[in-house]
């Protein structure tokens, strides 16, 4: 749907949803990835999911283009 449907999800809602799906069928070492290049001026990031290092959902072609952002843990409030 991403893909042919009316509104484009940006690629962290893709990878949400795709690791959400994941978790729920039992893959509990999906990993949402960040990572961040430079395009002329502008800084821009990308968001994909890799399970047992392969890229899933995503061109990953695409996601060489990109330096992976150093592992990031949410402590919780």
């Amino acid at each position: 749907m991403s893909r042919f449907g009316p509104l484009r999800a940006q690629c962290l809602v893709r990878s949400l949803a795709l690791h959400q799906l994941l978790r729920s069928e039992g893959f509990s070492d999906s990993e949402i990835r960040f990572g961040i290049r430079t395009v002329g001026d502008a800084l821009e990031g990308h968001a994909w999911v890799e399970l047992r290092g392969e890229v899933l959902g995503d061109d990953p072609d695409h996601v060489r283009l990109f330096s992976p952002v150093p592992e990031i843990e949410y402590l919780g409030d």
